[in-house]
């Protein structure tokens, strides 16, 4: 189970993988999460770790790897379709 901030913190990380390839700065993801220091992104960070959703890669720079996402956002459930009242209903 993911605190919320370990949740928001690795979909934002997942979105810039995605869109830059390359993961953010502490710094990047101080500010995305609005925090007011880097330490509490190093709590999250390894948070994140022990309950392997990410992997840090050693001697490296910006080097996150996302192993997996929570199954709520890797598995989307559609949502179904809402009639209109003024939806004409079918004949038997």
């Amino acid at each position: 189970m993911l605190t919320p901030k370990q949740h928001e913190l690795l979909l934002y990380v997942h979105r810039r993988l995605a869109e830059t390839g390359v993961s953010p700065s502490f710094d990047e993801m101080r500010e995305a999460l609005d925090l007011r220091s880097k330490s509490g992104i190093h709590r999250l960070i390894t948070g994140l770790e022990e309950r392997g959703f990410i992997r840090r890669l050693p001697h490296r720079a910006r080097a996150l790897e996302i192993l997996r996402l929570p199954e709520a956002a890797a598995n989307p459930q559609p949502v179904a379709p809402v009639a209109s009242p003024d939806a004409a209903m079918p004949v038997p």
